[in-house]
């Protein structure tokens, strides 16, 4: 079991070039997510204004001196009246390391800390990989809905 030094580092204008190069580097989420390969900073800015419009707490992920990925947690989505985890991504190269597993572990920490009794995600549909990484964290699905974007996704929950 890893064990990294994982910090969360609210999201700002100072870090939106790493933000850029941590969605760009998984293109073939952002193809899934938004038909293309690569984001512009102007869209990746358009992303965290419309989570911040939500409500949506927004982070930079931090492994000791290096980004590592980002996350975006709701602590409470209006259409069901439960928190969400809208985004975890971790950089592509770091992918199958733990990086991912320990971020969420922290996520259900911080989140039990809030005294949250259980947490929602949605994967897009053929985002295989991401199926298996949250089933793997002891999410299980629970719904089919249509997300934001008009993308089908599946709907997991965990309870913490």
């Amino acid at each position: 079991m890893n064990e990294y030094n994982i910090q969360f580092v609210s999201s700002s204008m100072d870090l939106i070039d790493m933000e850029v190069e941590i969605v760009n580097s998984n293109k073939e989420y952002n193809v899934l997510a938004k038909d293309k390969p690569v984001l512009s900073k102007e869209e990746v800015l358009q992303e965290i204004d419309e989570a911040y419009e939500v409500g949506a707490e927004r982070f930079v992920i931090k492994e000791d001196n290096s980004f590592i990925g980002i996350s975006e947690i709701l602590m409470l989505n209006p259409k069901d009246g439960y928190p969400w985890i809208g985004l975890l991504m971790i950089k592509k190269d770091l992918h199958h390391k733990g990086y991912g597993t320990d971020v969420v572990r922290e996520i259900l920490a911080m989140l039990k800390a809030r005294e949250v009794s259980a947490v929602r995600l949605g994967v897009l549909i053929d985002n295989e990989q991401g199926h298996r990484f949250w089933t793997k964290q002891g999410f299980h699905a629970i719904a089919k809905k249509i997300s934001n974007e008009h993308k089908e996704v599946i709907v997991y929950e965990k309870e913490i």
